[in-house]
């Protein structure tokens, strides 16, 4: 299937797919990377938290990228502070090819 954007005049025939598991159950992850590989449809994954599933993931590496997905936010399980939060993430996945955050974070003191 083709999409073909109202501004552009060619046709776009690829998608970019991206999953945030969010401290989904493994049997979760599981199904969904499962309906994506009898597909061969390739995915990014950004990873909270580490489990069997992400490890799975791993094994795929020719479908599945990771990447971290923090959560910045007070109270986070990540960490207090915003090097804390990415230390404790890139140690889950140190391979992670990107970011995405839970919640836009502005403010000078999260920094200091």
């Amino acid at each position: 299937m083709a999409l073909a954007w109202p501004w552009k005049k060619e046709k776009m025939n690829e998608f970019v797919i991206t999953f945030d598991i969010d401290w989904a159950p493994d049997f979760v992850i599981e199904e969904v990377a499962s309906l994506l590989q009898q597909k061969g449809v390739r995915a990014t994954w950004f990873v909270t938290h580490a489990c069997a599933a992400v490890e799975l993931l791993r094994e795929r590496s020719d479908l599945f990228e990771l990447g971290i997905h923090p959560n910045f936010l007070e109270g986070s399980s990540h960490g207090k502070t915003p090097m804390e939060v990415l230390s404790h993430l890139l140690t889950v996945v140190p391979e992670a090819i990107g970011i995405r955050s839970h919640a836009v974070v502005q403010s000078a003191l999260c920094w200091s």
